[in-house]
């Protein structure tokens, strides 16, 4: 029998890969060391887990075309928003062909539904997955945030609670079928409330700075990194005045504060693959006075970053690839 299994992080980037089918990244936006964690319960086609993380983090990750992933925010110091929309307690529709953006605050705490609908053997719970499914892009209505009346979200919740916290669940198709159709009957009948995109362009400047950091940390010589607010509005095309305030309104930090959180993110990446240096990789992400980079690293990771690459060297001499 399965038991509900939890792996613990330390780590943005370790915690971006406990999601195994999720294929994300993260970028830690808060000060301070990092603690994370994911249970979760895995059966024949069906995955329920909780994530929580001590962190504000943007997310950004895609989903095989055979999933389905949805889930509730059950707790967290500041607003959630998926894809610009603002998420409170709502249903968060992560799976679909053009991925998925998702900014959580500190304190964040969040239980998920995976679906494999290609794992699904039992032919009676591969049809109540298709009708899930159905149901919840019906209500959705091209949006990624979904409607609950508080009392759907109370019983969503506590369902969630109660699925992760059983000892032993027999991993069966028949459990899988059961579980389906109880899903499905709480969110059969979802309402999408009101239209909650108006801050998309906000989210799409957001966005875009994101992937221009990522474009530049690559080696990407189209992409170099911006650093200052002037820059990054020549950039993208954007207005600084909309830059200004995108940020400000998605994230709570001001353009060059989300900038740096993405850079020494993105050194980080860098220095947990062991790709190069520590200068080389400040440097490359645009970080040239060392010592004030050192500085801004260890606020926001709680550690130096030789101590970060000490750590993966030591890793890697015991226990190598």
């Amino acid at each position: 029998m399965p038991f509900p299994v939890t792996e613990i992080s330390c780590d943005v980037q370790q915690q971006e890969k406990l999601l195994r089918a999720w294929q994300q990244q993260y970028s830690q936006l808060s000060g301070g060391c990092f603690a994370g964690s994911v249970s979760s319960l895995t059966l024949p086609g069906l995955k329920l887990f909780r994530e929580s993380m001590s962190r504000a983090v943007f997310q950004a990750g895609a989903l095989p075309s055979s999933k389905l992933a949805f889930g509730v925010p059950l707790k967290g110091r500041g607003r959630s928003l998926l894809c610009g929309e603002t998420a409170g307690h709502d249903l968060l529709l992560f799976s679909g062909s053009m991925g998925f953006e998702f900014l959580s605050p500190d304190d964040f705490e969040f239980y998920g539904v995976e679906i494999d609908c290609t794992a699904l053997s039992d032919s009676r719970a591969a049809r109540l997955a298709d009708t899930l499914q159905q149901s919840l892009h019906h209500h959705a209505r091209g949006k990624r945030v979904i409607g609950l009346s508080p009392a759907a979200f109370s019983r969503l919740s506590q369902w969630l609670r109660l699925a992760l916290a059983v000892s032993a669940v027999e991993k069966s198709a028949a459990n899988s079928r059961v579980m389906l159709g109880q899903l499905l009957d709480m969110l059969g009948n979802t309402e999408q409330t009101e239209d909650k995109s108006a801050k998309r362009a906000y989210w799409q400047a957001v966005s875009a700075i994101r992937r221009w950091i990522c474009h530049a940390a690559s080696g990407d010589e189209a992409f170099d990194c911006p650093l200052s607010v002037a820059e990054l509005s020549l950039r993208l095309g954007v207005s600084r005045r909309t830059l200004q305030t995108a940020c400000k309104e998605i994230t709570g930090l001001s353009p060059l504060q989300y900038l740096r959180c993405l850079r020494l993110g993105q050194v980080r990446r860098l220095l947990l693959s062991a790709a190069c240096p520590v200068t080389e990789a400040a440097t490359r992400l645009g970080f040239w006075h060392l010592s004030w980079f050192a500085r801004d690293y260890c606020a926001l990771f709680g550690e130096l970053p030789s101590a970060t690459l000490a750590r993966v060297k030591a890793n890697r001499s015991t226990f190598p690839q």
